[in-house]
């Protein structure tokens, strides 16, 4: 397995498990991303910031990364962390503990960039993926209230995040 940066030739891909994505988020309960964000995807494609884990030449996982999410980490945001987003795992592939690989990676990323931090967030209703981050090491920071938020994609607005940081060292 190996994380490579993702290209324009793997949108098609990226977007049959975004869908995917969505369709299992509703058959969970969980609230539901909109349609896939291709407009936003090329441009971290085209800024080296969205990269997917790959074997055998097949994608596995694709996620995105941020050196700063001052919205949702207000205060908190001091240019010491990397952010991970949008991460997406295939169907076949769920509950296999790829993302932990994908945070190691992060881990090492971020050691690489004098970052002391990793951070995520999920929708606060999501008590699985909140349980499940927590077990992958990561601490709960807290809960984060959104109102409407213009710079962030519309989904975001009036939302409830749960947001979590682990270190790096």
């Amino acid at each position: 397995m190996e994380i490579l940066k993702t290209s324009k030739d793997d949108l098609q891909t990226m977007r049959l498990m975004w869908d995917e994505a969505l369709h299992f988020q509703k058959e969970g309960g969980n609230p539901v991303w909109p349609g896939f964000p291709e407009e936003l995807i090329v441009k971290e494609i085209e800024s080296d910031l969205n990269f997917k884990l790959t074997a055998g030449g097949k994608i596995l996982c694709y996620f995105s990364i941020a050196f700063s999410d001052p919205i949702i980490w207000g205060e908190k945001e001091k240019g010491d962390a990397l952010y991970l987003h949008r991460g997406v795992t295939a169907p076949e592939f769920r509950g296999l503990g790829l993302t932990r690989f994908i945070f190691e990676w992060a881990r090492v990323k971020a050691k690489l960039i004098n970052r002391k931090y990793i951070r995520i967030d999920t929708w606060g209703s999501n008590k699985e993926l909140i349980n499940y981050y927590v077990r992958a090491g990561f601490r709960h920071i807290g809960y984060k209230e959104l109102g409407e938020e213009p710079e962030l994609p519309a989904h975001y607005n009036n939302l409830r995040l749960a947001i979590f940081e682990t270190d790096v060292e």
